[in-house]
């Protein structure tokens, strides 16, 4: 890919190779440990990720990746990053997960990131997960909440520290398949791409009053549409890189001046992840 222009957000990502990635346990409805994970295509997968990024102009931090913690490959659930600072998050699933989060946090110190443990913040069963429950969306970080990950307590704490609580907005998750807000709710721009059926009603009516949004259709929601990333340019144009959307949805897109760039995570999704899961914006 050659282009003229460069990405102006996110202009730097953190990703963590699948050196390690496995299906070691089942923490999510997508996790089946007799499906396992093909390590070359993983591996050929995230790297033909990381290369789009390089050619969009994005740097690519690495971090090492570790033996025996598989998940480490979705950096976007190591925390919220806010002020050159990252709230560390404070996983639910504590046995398989949280062993994860001291190499995130020397990584991020090392970046120049000031860290804060977020479970020293939180009571007894209140998790909170980073950027897989937290994307801003201009002005806004809308978080989400349920009983599969964060906790409306978690999103609720995250949300003052980060001191953005006046502009934030809760959105309840009920569809264990959509257990992180990041694989059902997507903004790009001005306007969001959603899955209505992953959210409580109220949320739902929230989404469906107050803002600009695009309602996506269970294939593509269960194809983690809503996972894609979306890069906007210095010309202010956006591109999305996605797992191959419907044509329906391509043509709303396409109309909406979204270029697509189609990206192959089938591997990741045995882990209930996608684009979006794999990075962490810095």
């Amino acid at each position: 890919m050659r282009l003229n222009m460069k990405a102006i957000y996110p202009t730097s990502v953190l990703m963590c190779p699948p050196d390690y990635f496995d299906i070691e346990y089942e923490i999510n409805i997508h996790m089946h440990k007799e499906v396992q994970v093909n390590p070359k295509k993983a591996m050929e997968q995230w790297l033909a990720l990381k290369k789009i990024y390089e050619d969009l102009g994005i740097f690519v931090e690495t971090l090492e990746a570790v033996k025996h913690l598989p998940d480490m490959v979705f950096t976007a659930n190591a925390g919220f990053l806010f002020d050159k600072t990252v709230l560390l998050s404070s996983f639910k699933h504590i046995k398989e997960r949280q062993k994860e989060v001291p190499h995130f946090e020397k990584k991020f110190q090392r970046l120049g990131f000031k860290t804060k443990q977020m479970k020293r913040y939180l009571p007894n069963g209140d998790y909170f997960e980073g950027h897989g429950d937290a994307l801003r969306w201009g002005n806004t970080t809308v978080f989400g909440y349920g009983s599969h990950r964060s906790t409306l307590t978690g999103v609720t704490i995250a949300s003052g520290i980060a001191g953005v609580e006046e502009r934030s907005v809760f959105l309840q998750l009920v569809d264990p398949r959509f257990y992180h807000l990041d694989t059902c709710f997507c903004p790009i721009g001005e306007f969001a791409l959603y899955y209505p059926g992953a959210f409580g009603i109220n949320s739902r009516d929230t989404l469906e009053r107050a803002w600009n949004t695009v309602e996506i259709s269970e294939e593509d929601a269960v194809n983690f549409v809503c996972n894609g990333v979306p890069i906007q340019m210095d010309d202010d144009s956006w591109k999305f890189i996605v797992s191959k959307p419907t044509a329906d949805l391509r043509e709303i897109l396409e109309k909406k001046g979204i270029e697509i760039i189609e990206h192959d995570a089938s591997e990741f999704k045995k882990s209930g992840g996608n684009q979006r899961c794999l990075t962490i914006f810095l």
